[in-house]
């Protein structure tokens, strides 16, 4: 496989099969295993998963605060996959870090100024460590492949190689994070956004490829940014459940954030006058929304699984379960949004219940392509479950859909070769521009 091209890829979360990472697999399969022609650069304090790259370097906040303190601190590790067993038995130090304080005030405060103070801690004197350079310079990329972060390091970062090495970026777009802006009382969110559309300009004014994980997105994007540009799906190596079974239990996964606890309430509240049973899994939400939870009888929260667990669960699921807030507030974080769930669940073709209002990106998709139950006005949620209770609703018909959409727009191969076509694509066009 020496003819492909070495990618480094720069994001902050290493690749993991048991986290949304994975979706790293969708995009640069053909580069699994191939040790030499891909690498990664990461920011979280958290262990690589085995399969896709073998040689990561991380660098994390605490590194940084460390070097601000003593200037001859290093910054940075290089960490070798070797097998699967390394990945299981990771080292307690990472673990510490993952539990560590700066690890939680990151993770949980996402605000502007948060990001404006990390911006100043990341600034290329402290990461730009002679360690990390001779070990980028040792494989000498082709190309970049970005996972665009809504923090200015990792964009930024991405644009240093690009220039060090002379080659070109690309990534994928699957979240608005340059035209959703919001009203705010803090003075530094407006700073944020202006410096960050002001990054997200220079970022997009150089050789960057730009894919788009839904034709929605790639229609606004694609008006002021002329780059060369295809559309790419979430991929998922699910296998299909042939047959439907027959049962009330709804298994919904995936996190309550962005008002999504407030659907799971409004429809468990539902849910419950039919016989529905729903179990929960998720990261353990605030105290106030598990005790709202509690007082349906048929919600039950079963915690956070990792992903392998996770899927067993799904395939005993009758029907599963996709939701967006009808907020106001909260529809222009998901307008754009096709999740990683969406795939799995499509390869499955267990029956899909879409319920969100319909600008939701995953809620649109699945109802343009007929491919789920959906309900997308909440006063229509009682006759939606009380045609599903009653069997009034052809759920076969529904499968086969949700197969055919998988096959045609979510296997691994497709999605693989797509994206190689288009980094021979950016690669050739590199050469012609030197001409």
């Amino acid at each position: 496989m020496n003819d492909l091209p070495k990618i480094l890829i720069i994001g902050a979360v290493p690749f993991d099969p048991s986290s949304q990472s994975r979706s790293y697999e969708s995009f640069l399969g053909k580069w699994e295993n191939t040790d030499d022609r891909i690498r990664q650069i990461y920011s979280r304090p958290v262990h690589p998963g085995s399969g896709l790259c073998k040689f990561y370097f991380q660098i994390t906040d605490k590194m940084l605060i460390n070097r601000f303190f003593k200037k001859t601190t290093n910054v940075g590790r290089e960490i070798v996959i070797e097998n699967k067993e390394n990945n299981i038995n990771c080292d307690k130090g990472i673990e510490r870090e993952k539990k560590s304080f700066l690890y939680s005030f990151f993770r949980q405060r996402k605000s502007s100024l948060v990001k404006l103070l990390r911006k100043l801690l990341w600034s290329k004197k402290r990461w730009a460590s002679k360690e990390l350079l001779d070990w980028t310079d040792s494989f000498n990329p082709d190309l970049i492949y970005l996972c665009l972060s809504n923090d200015f390091f990792i964009n930024e970062m991405a644009m240093y190689f690009s220039l060090r090495y002379n080659i070109p970026i690309v990534t994928v777009i699957g979240d608005d994070y340059y035209y959703n802006s919001h009203f705010s009382f803090s003075p530094f969110y407006y700073l944020y956004r202006t410096l960050y559309k002001r990054m997200f300009r220079k970022l997009f004014s150089m050789n960057i490829g730009l894919l788009y994980n839904s034709e929605k997105l790639k229609d606004k994007y694609k008006e002021e940014f002329k780059n060369i540009n295809d559309t790419i799906y979430i991929s998922s190596n699910l296998d299909r459940q042939k047959n439907i079974k027959t049962g009330k239990k709804i298994v919904y996964a995936g996190n309550l954030e962005l008002g999504r606890y407030k659907s799971l309430i409004s429809f468990g509240k539902v849910a419950n006058k039919f016989g529905f049973e729903i179990d929960v899994y998720s990261p353990q939400p605030k105290r106030k929304i598990l005790s709202k939870m509690s007082k349906i009888s048929c919600l039950k929260y079963c915690g956070s699984l990792n992903y392998s667990e996770l899927i067993s669960k799904i395939y005993d699921a009758n029907y599963l379960l996709i939701m967006e807030s009808f907020s106001k507030k909260d529809i222009p974080f998901t307008r754009y949004s096709l999740s990683t769930k969406v795939a799995d669940y499509l390869a499955t073709s267990i029956p899909i219940i879409a319920y969100g209002p319909y600008e939701s990106g995953c809620i649109k998709y699945l109802t343009d392509n007929q491919c789920s139950v959906s309900c997308t006005d909440k006063t229509s949620l009682e006759k939606v479950l009380f045609n599903l209770s009653n069997k009034n609703v052809n759920l076969y018909k529904i499968s086969e859909k949700e197969n055919i959409v998988f096959e045609t727009n979510h296997t691994k191969k497709r999605n693989n070769e797509i994206f190689y076509q288009f980094v021979r694509k950016l690669l050739e066009s590199k050469h012609e521009n030197k001409r």
